[in-house]
């Protein structure tokens, strides 16, 4: 059931208005030529479009300031549109990666739409089952409310718990940063995950015209 259908839910009325525009939005949607921080991305039907009532410029904005000849692993890539503003702003390498098949195969044609071959690929992986090594700066844009059909039934406090966790392994101790998007509806106990974690070092956030916060946290490990 839709959270937003559930008696128990913990939304606000503002916030279920959102989700109910934004699935307006998409019913019968095409395939289409997107324009965000001046790059044409192909967005599928089938994959999460990046739309200006979700601010994508706030990840993209922190980003730019961190992956200049840096690796990058970029999860829940969707389209691509974080790991390619990365690919296209000096990153070293991108390595993105997603759960949904149809969100790899619509990274991979950005990434042969806009040449990007030698400095970045893209696979299916579950967070960081099929990845392998440590990266500078790892950005994250996962389920954060309802169950994903692609995960089964693990809920949303999970996902971001398997996350958060795998940081450990994958991130660069020294001078490495993680960079994860959330919204205010998200799951209470996601929250609670992060603010938890004790990596969260800063946090932005801006309201959309429902008065939707989208939160942007930038995260690293602990020097000790």
């Amino acid at each position: 059931m839709p959270l937003e259908d559930d008696p128990d839910t913990w939304m606000k009325e503002n916030e279920i208005k959102f989700i109910k525009f934004f699935k307006a939005k998409y019913a019968g949607r095409a395939t289409k030529i997107l324009t965000v921080a001046d790059m044409d991305l192909l967005v599928d039907k089938m994959v999460v479009s990046p739309e200006p009532e979700t601010k994508p410029h706030l990840t993209l904005d922190r980003l730019k300031k961190l992956v200049s000849g840096k690796t990058v692993l970029d999860l829940g890539t969707g389209c691509g549109i974080n790991g390619i503003y990365a690919a296209l702003n000096g990153a070293k390498y991108v390595t993105a990666t997603d759960i949904d098949p149809a969100a790899v195969e619509n990274t991979k044609k950005n990434i042969e739409r806009l040449q990007l071959h030698d400095r970045m690929c893209a696979f299916e992986s579950n967070v960081f089952d099929k990845v392998q090594g440590k990266f500078d700066v790892i950005v994250a844009n996962l389920p954060i409310a309802e169950v994903n059909r692609l995960n089964g039934t693990e809920p949303a406090w999970s996902i971001i718990s398997r996350f958060l966790n795998g940081l450990q392994e994958h991130l660069m101790q020294n001078d490495g940063r993680a960079l994860l998007f959330c919204v205010s509806f998200a799951d209470p106990k996601v929250f609670e995950q992060i603010y938890q974690s004790g990596l969260v070092i800063d946090q932005s956030y801006e309201e959309n015209e429902f008065n939707v916060k989208m939160y942007v946290f930038e995260l690293a490990l602990s020097q000790n």
